[in-house]
């Protein structure tokens, strides 16, 4: 028989075990505070925060003992209010402590009563242009002084994201965000007894970044815009420019502008190898130009994508014949040099500051290999692959780039247990209908480590090809790729690249074309 004492101290012990790993979790690692460096004119306040690192992993507001590193520049309360005193010009040191913990804001006051600095006239006239959706620059008028102090931010004190000094009366600022409207203020300073004694601060001026285009990055498996926030693209395919432009004449305003008018954020914007060898560099990229200038008149993103079909690390290719184009070679016909010497072309004319561009497409569809073996396809793809972001990277070192699956683009199973060994790395995949893969093991168990994109995908009922499907694969491919948060764009934007979305050229919708364009204005809002 089993001593009950026994049994209630090993009860006892095992709940006290849990209350104490429970207390643990408030133990505090260390404690900050915010803003960790402001400025103050004399005789005003300032409220500092204070946020603890807890044991467990979860940051949260403190409340430490609060103080001054000298009392001669203000007071400070129990909450973290700081005064400045009246007719003081210096910084000081704002201290958070709790037990051994100890974090730092050095405040820098300015004397505006000062007689030291009443000489020292604030700039005025700041003028803000050269707006751009990451960027923008000022001017002031120059004063007697060694230099001069800006402060700006997104609060309407043009604080809360910092100070730079500046030797000139022109500052180009980088780095900002898309669609913020953000604040500036200016003062001057100069050094008495080696201390920096500052003007007042200028009048308030305040100007609102572009939302196009924004610059975007990729974290885990998400694109995320410039504001950390989740991407999911949502457009269309175009024709090849050059195909629009020769064939039918329509390479123009119009033709995004009913992009526009379906609510597409994005386009992929095919290019023929056959087309850009037809062309040449020079002309064919200022054809392309066009294209990427009008779909930017409409705030609309662009997909670059080396449009052939074949096995690239084996340089074999789908014999299509162009089909009343003006160049006479197969579409897709390619090799190994101008595949290599179109990204070195194309990196270098849409440098890493052109933020049209969100993604370079290396291929639009690896085959399979001779073998027909897909794990080994899959290897001599990735280790291709890899050879042409590397040479993009030589040049864009921030460029987004596309891998396609292999099956035509659509197959990226084999991205689970050998992913690309380079970053900032998109997954494409082309799900048309009467695959023999389910959409889970293709790409849709990807999107749980990579972002993936749908970059290609159509179907018509009316068709004997393996595009013959109905409305309700449309459907159901659209809520999958919306359930999953994977981007797309539907093909193709034309009266006869098959599966079209236009039965004309007034821009009346097939039936996959009527479905996706629904999709795209209902979820584009």
């Amino acid at each position: 028989m089993v001593n009950r004492a026994v049994v209630c101290l090993v009860i006892t012990i095992a709940i006290l075990a849990n209350i104490g790993c429970e207390s643990r979790k408030y133990d505090v690692n260390s404690i900050e505070i915010t803003p960790n460096k402001s400025i103050l004119q004399s005789a005003n306040v300032q409220q500092f925060e204070c946020q603890a690192m807890f044991a467990d992993g979860i940051k949260r507001p403190f409340n430490p003992a609060w103080n001054i590193s000298d009392s001669k520049y203000g007071t400070i309360s129990n909450s973290g209010l700081f005064e400045a005193a009246a007719g003081v010009s210096g910084e000081c040191e704002i201290i958070a402590t709790y037990k051994d913990l100890t974090a730092k804001s050095v405040i820098t006051i300015i004397n505006t009563n000062s007689a030291i600095i009443e000489p020292l006239s604030a700039p005025d006239n700041l003028i803000i242009s050269d707006i751009s959706s990451n960027s923008l620059s000022l001017n002031w008028s120059k004063v007697t002084a060694e230099g001069y102090l800006l402060s700006y931010g997104t609060d309407n004190n043009a604080e809360n994201l910092g100070t730079k000094e500046i030797a000139s009366e022109s500052l180009a600022i980088n780095g900002l965000k898309s669609d913020l409207l953000y604040y500036f203020k200016i003062c001057a300073y100069k050094t008495v007894n080696n201390t920096k004694t500052f003007s007042p601060f200028s009048q308030i001026k305040s100007a609102k970044t572009s939302e196009y285009p924004a610059k975007f990055s990729i974290n885990g498996n998400k694109i995320l815009d410039d504001k950390g926030i989740e991407v999911v693209f949502r457009g269309v395919n175009i024709l090849d420019p050059a195909w629009m432009d020769s064939i039918y004449k329509n390479l123009n305003d119009g033709y995004f502008n009913e992009i526009s008018n379906w609510k597409a954020k994005i386009i992929r914007i095919p290019i023929h190898p056959t087309a850009y060898r037809f062309y040449g560099k020079s002309n064919y990229l200022n054809i392309l130009d066009r294209a990427v200038e009008s779909a930017a008149k409409n705030k609309i993103y662009c997909v670059l994508v080396f449009h052939s079909i074949g096995f690239p690390p084996e340089e074999t290719y789908e014999n299509l014949a162009a089909n009343g184009a003006p160049w006479t070679d197969p579409i897709y016909k390619y090799n190994n040099s101008e595949l290599i010497e179109f990204w070195k072309d194309v990196a270098n004319h849409y440098n890493k500051n052109d933020d049209r561009i969100a993604f370079y497409e290396i291929f639009n569809e690896p085959t399979m290999n001779k073998a027909n073996n897909g794990s080994n396809s899959w290897l001599e793809w990735k280790q291709k692959a890899e050879e042409l972001v590397d040479i993009i990277r030589n040049i864009d070192d921030d460029a987004k780039i596309i891998v396609n699956g292999l099956d035509y683009g659509y197959d990226l199973s084999f991205v689970k247990n050998n992913p690309l060994n380079r970053q900032n790395i998109v997954y494409g995949t082309h799900p048309y209908p009467n695959k023999q893969k389910s959409w889970d093991d293709a790409f849709g168990s990807i999107k749980e480590n990579y972002p993936v994109f749908a970059t290609e995908f159509g179907f018509d009922p009316n068709t004997k090809e393996n595009y013959k499907a109905d409305e309700k694969y449309g459907n159901d491919l659209i809520n999958y790729l919306e359930s999953k948060k994977i981007s797309w764009t539907a093909w193709s934007f034309s009266t006869d690249w098959y599966p079209n979305l236009l039965t004309d050229w007034t821009y009346n919708t097939s039936i996959s074309g009527k479905l996706f364009k629904d999709y795209l204005i209902n979820l584009n809002k």
